[in-house]
């Protein structure tokens, strides 16, 4: 009879091992379907769909009229989405035209804009401190307004190519 005994509890351990690793093993399978599908809806909440969650925002820059020859164009959000992490993005202008691709992971919201344009002034500079190596010194020449001070906005609220921006710089007399 003991033997029988030992044999009913060693198959019962048995099951119940067995029944165990199963919900475990269903417990994680859940677990990862819900993660999935979190990581999905996340992903669509943003702009491009589940792979990109950046939104593709691309534009014109002009000057007095003309396309921006060359500069840099920069996103910087105005606060911080509730729970959300939102990202300075920033782009290179060329012929007055940019474009900042999903992978900045630029999301939408509120951003203030600033925009920088170099050009060479005729001098020449030591390339690095110490070194006699000299380089062309560049200057910004768009005023403050545009850029460190800069009073222009963009309210992204999905991918878009029609961003436009109208700089203005007095001519001297």
């Amino acid at each position: 009879m003991p033997d029988d005994k030992g044999l009913f509890l060693s198959r019962s351990i048995r099951s119940r091992t067995t029944l165990d690793a199963y919900l475990l093993k269903k417990d994680r399978q859940f677990g990862m379907l819900l993660f999935t599908q979190l990581i999905v809806l996340i992903g669509l909440a943003g702009c491009g769909g589940p792979s990109n969650t950046g939104c593709v925002v691309s534009g014109r820059v002009t000057l007095n009229g003309e396309p921006l020859p060359h500069g840099l164009i920069r996103f910087m959000p105005k606060q911080q989405s509730a729970g959300l992490q939102t990202v300075s993005a920033s782009a290179e202008i060329s012929e007055g035209a940019f474009s900042v691709p999903a992978s900045s992971k630029l999301s939408k919201g509120s951003y203030q804009v600033a925009i920088t344009a170099e050009k060479k002034t005729g001098r020449k500079i030591s390339a690095e401190e110490g070194s006699t190596e000299l380089a062309d010194e560049f200057r910004q020449y768009l005023p403050l307004k545009y850029n460190s001070r800069t009073t222009l906005s963009a309210e992204i609220t999905g991918d878009t190519d029609d961003l436009e921006f109208a700089l203005e710089l007095r001519r001297k007399r």
